[in-house]
């Protein structure tokens, strides 16, 4: 009789353990789940355009190479004028004032009046990169702020 017992008991256990396996794995699939679900899922990589000595890569911190061609885009939209400066360059700081820090968006814009009241503004320009990129262009002012030298040729044109 007690082998039987035994045996019963036994097989008790084994259901006892069976059932702690079943009720982990379901903690563990929760866990799996609920981790799937508030995982993020973008992030930004700035990827320089050199990576032959290497890159240090962190997400959403952009590289010197990439603040760079920012910065170069920007102010060479700003200060390209197609057709006049007139028509051109208000509709362009506009466009790009959400891209620049409020006391510089003063200035452009006091530029703009400035140069419109003294009638500079009646002109073509085209600017146009003298030194190509480097490191020692870019220096981090801390707080995703950055101090990027720019080293462009301005070329006006007056009635043609």
């Amino acid at each position: 009789m007690s082998r039987i017992r035994n045996a019963l008991a036994a097989r008790e256990r084994l259901a006892w353990y069976l059932l702690m396996v079943i009720v982990l794995l379901m903690i563990g699939l929760m866990h799996a789940h609920w981790r799937l679900a508030t995982v993020q899922k973008d992030f930004k990589m700035h990827v320089p355009p050199d990576v032959s000595q290497g890159a240090l890569l962190t997400p959403d911190m952009p590289g010197h190479a990439s603040v760079y061609m920012y910065t170069h885009y920007i102010w060479r939209s700003l200060n390209t004028w197609r057709e006049s400066g007139v028509k051109e360059y208000l509709p362009a700081i506009d466009a790009f004032a959400c891209y620049v820090s409020p006391d510089f968006l003063k200035w452009l814009k006091a530029d703009q009046k400035r140069e419109s009241s003294a009638g500079n503004l009646a002109r073509t320009r085209e600017l146009s990169t003298v030194n190509f990129y480097e490191d020692k262009f870019v220096k981090p002012a801390g707080n995703g702020t950055w101090y990027v030298w720019l080293d462009m040729s301005l070329e006006e044109r007056v009635s043609g």
